[in-house]
């Protein structure tokens, strides 16, 4: 591989030039995909199309239309809905809402369809018409109609009746990634104009549309104000260590060619970002940083040593080729192994990580050496102001060898005993910080309503107009009075509530025959007597299926998390099975639910898939290294910082969502990084004859400052993201500047311990050697 590499290095100083032209031109042209890149904030993109619970949700929308919803939470300021003003809001803003974009029904307190009979005729009306006067008695005579209908109340008032909601139903074209955005920035035009009319009242949006739209606006945020922190950070830390503005502008230009090249190539690939793509340029960003840091330090201190420019990045290229491309190599590998997530964006994420990762790898290794043989050589003192602090680092621990090994591996067994104790859940409802408007609706709606998370059910009777048979009601009856039992339950609606209330029509309003029909012929005309009255967009198909045999069944629950979702649809489905002999096997569906399931799955592949790429990179290790020693060996620093970090993480946060769940995969990618680089250093000494101690010393000397530079950089640069407002964000990346601190400590107090202790010299000479003067001074070679 010396002849290769010599012939390699010759070349790209030679031809220096117009490998620079080469490589410009080349990200000229892959630059250009970033115009194609799409960004789409909507949830089900998070599902492959093989996702169980999205075959169901995507089947229950086939058979009772559309699901996603953007509500309207109208909060009037002194607290009391049933006045005017308030009143003939909702009425103007429910009329004004047809006019969204997509929209296919509208719901609310004004247009709920208040049946009555008059004879053998079912008449139905809005319960604010046009002909309401808004007087007094009018909506004192409105109030006494909400208080004895449930199903008005829990859907569209709060309990204290000091908030109401409008609910659109959207019809959200699925090749337009743009539409919640179009929709939401729509509704809050209609928001303004409401709010000059009516100013003493709060008008804000929910519902899965609004929250399409704000995953989509979180991307943005992060991309937009971490990019820019990360390229601060990088520029400072890089200027302070460096002292060399020449070598600070190249890295950025790596850096920036990197993202350019990753993203270009998603774009052209017609790829889309999703909210997870927020994580991307910082994950880029420092580990092309790390790339150029090892060649340029290289390069600067054989310029310290005297020697020509050109021997200078020969020399550079040939020391750096093999841990560099190593590190590549491990770290796509890492991220790699997403692609064996459930979740399109997290395979995406690996994806696009891998080609910023190759990307930095070939301009490390082409670009950056041709370009310093093509300008004038900048020297800088660097090398000498650390190389003795890594000096005497590196003294301090071959001579306290046994302290450090017995301390660090005391720490990482005991903290490590705690990582089980993490919780996993996911509740996406909390994923926003208070600064969204949808985090402030969807409090709002578990403070007054109750309802945060729908659960949806297709309650499927087996046979054709089987929606009619009394004892399949009676079971449907019968599910949801158990539902509304639980504790975790805010309301439940179905069909059975509409069969009720107009029997209680038929027999003069006598609230005692609010029951269901045991007659199959009278709940058929009951329903086709109802139909017949409703207007237009608010047919009975949001409920009955197409030969009404199944209808739908919604329940709202508090704010749950993932495992309690889970627990109470488990429980749903186990009294169906026990009681309801007459409904199929049913599964809860919606998009709470759908979430909740991919967790559990996402957070078993996390675990499998790290343990995959770990036994990879091991292998790896042990074939580059020529050791299975060392490779297993290198094994412990790098399980060594997850178990610190979801330790300490267990003591004081104690949950684990979908994002932190997989930085224990993407961590791994980069944690290598350093670990490689020390072990190639210390492995090449070893084989020049030198004793372990000597070794050890040399890999300090030579890649310790590196490693301490890149360290710096990718924790600061993951502990930026503290600073959003998006909750997978902020712990993915403390998670990940918390693994990244570790690792830097392992790699320097418990792997030379860990390499003196097991890999033992094998002649006298440098045994006699290594047993010298422990104040002898190592120098850099």
């Amino acid at each position: 591989m010396g002849d290769w590499l010599e012939r390699y290095s010759d070349w790209v100083v030679r031809w220096h030039k117009w490998v620079v032209i080469g490589c410009l031109l080349a990200v000229i042209v892959v630059a250009a995909g970033t115009t194609r890149l799409g960004l789409t904030g909507d949830i089900r993109v998070f599902f492959s199309d093989e996702n169980p619970q999205l075959k169901a949700y995507n089947a229950l929308e086939q058979a009772y239309n559309k699901q996603d919803i953007l509500q309207f939470l109208v909060v009037p300021d002194d607290g009391v809905v049933f006045k005017e003003d308030t009143l003939r809001l909702l009425q103007s803003l429910t009329d004004e809402t047809w006019r969204l974009p997509y929209s296919l029904r509208i719901d609310s307190l004004a247009n709920y369809n208040y049946t009555t009979a008059d004879e053998d005729l079912i008449e139905s009306r809005p319960l604010i018409d046009r002909d309401f006067d808004f007087s007094d008695a009018s909506i004192a005579a409105l109030n006494e109609i909400v208080e004895i209908e449930p199903e008005v109340r829990n859907t569209f008032l709060s309990k204290a009746f000091d908030m109401s909601l409008i609910q659109v139903r959207v019809n959200m074209p699925v090749d337009n990634i743009l539409a919640p955005s179009e929709v939401v920035a729509a509704a809050r035009v209609m928001v303004a104009e409401t709010k000059q009319r009516f100013p003493a009242h709060r008008i804000y949006l929910s519902g899965t549309v609004a929250v399409n739209d704000a995953f989509g606006l979180a991307t943005q945020q992060d991309m937009k104000t971490f990019i820019g922190l990360s390229y601060l950070i990088i520029i400072a830390v890089l200027y302070f260590m460096l002292r060399n503005l020449s070598g600070t502008v190249l890295t950025l230009v790596i850096v920036f060619f990197s993202l350019l090249t990753a993203f270009g190539m998603m774009g052209w690939a017609g790829k889309v970002l999703t909210p997870s793509a927020g994580f991307v340029p910082t994950i880029i960003m420092t580990i092309a940083v790390a790339d150029a840091i090892h060649l340029l330090i290289w390069y600067y201190h054989q310029l310290h040593k005297g020697d020509e420019k050109e021997r200078a990045v020969k020399e550079a290229i040939k020391l750096n080729f093999l841990p560099i491309t190593l590190t590549s190599l491990t770290t796509a590998i890492g991220f790699l192994t997403l692609n064996f997530n459930e979740s399109p964006p997290f395979r995406d994420l690996g994806n696009i990580v891998v080609l910023g990762v190759s990307a930095a790898l070939i301009f490390s290794l082409l670009f950056l050496p041709a370009f310093l043989a093509w300008i004038k050589p900048v020297k800088t003192d660097m090398t000498a102001r650390v190389t003795s602090v890594m000096t005497r680092l590196a003294q301090f621990v071959i001579v306290h060898r046994y302290q450090c090994l017995v301390i660090t591996l005391s720490l990482v067994l005991l903290l490590g005993s705690f990582a089980p104790q993490n919780t996993m859940r996911e509740d996406w409802n909390n994923q926003f910080d208070e600064t969204f408007e949808i985090r402030q609706a969807i409090d709002l709606m578990h403070e007054k309503i109750g309802g945060v998370h729908y659960i949806h059910y297709s309650l499927d009777s087996g046979q054709p107009e089987g929606v009619n048979d009394p004892e399949f009601l009676s079971q449907v009856r019968a599910f949801r009075e158990w539902y509304v039992a639980q504790p975790e339950v805010a309301f439940a609606s179905d069909l059975t509530q509409i069969i009720e209330r107009i029997n209680m029509n038929m027999h003069g309003d006598d609230v005692t025959q609010r029951v269901l029909p045991t007659e199959r012929t009278l709940i058929s005309q009951y329903l086709f007597l109802y139909e017949m009255t409703l207007p237009m967009g608010m047919e009975l198909n949001s409920i009955l299926n197409g030969d009404r045999s199944a209808t739908r069944f919604v329940g709202a629950t508090t704010k749950l998390d993932s495992t309690q979702l889970i627990d109470l649809d488990d429980r749903a489905q186990a009294w169906l099975a026990q009681n309801a002999p007459l409904i199929k096997p049913t599964e809860g569906t919606g998009l709470d639910m759908i979430i909740a399931r991919v967790q559990q799955r996402n957070i078993a592949s996390a675990i499998s898939t790290a343990i995959f790429a770990l036994a990879l990179i091991s292998l790896i290790m042990i074939v580059t290294l020529r050791s299975v020693k060392l490779g297993l060996i290198s094994l412990i620093p790098n399980l060594a910082p997850a178990a610190l970090t979801y330790g300490i993480w267990a003591l004081f946060v104690g949950e684990v969502n979908m994002a932190a769940a997989l930085v224990m995969t993407m961590a791994l990618g980069i944690v290598v990084d350093d670990t490689v680089h020390f072990m190639t250093k210390y492995s090449a000494a070893k084989r020049a004859g030198k004793s372990n101690q000597e070794a050890v010393r040399e890999a300090f000397t030579t890649v310790g400052v590196a490693m301490v530079m890149t360290s710096a950089i990718l924790v600061f640069g993951f502990a930026v993201t503290a600073g959003s407002h998006f909750q997978p964000t902020v712990y993915a990346g403390a998670l990940m500047a918390m693994t990244l601190s570790f690792a830097l400590v392992i790699d320097f107090l418990l792997l030379p311990p860990l390499l003196m202790l097991f890999d033992k010299d094998q002649n006298k000479a440098i045994e006699t050697r290594q047993q010298g003067d422990p104040d002898e001074k190592g120098e850099l070679v």
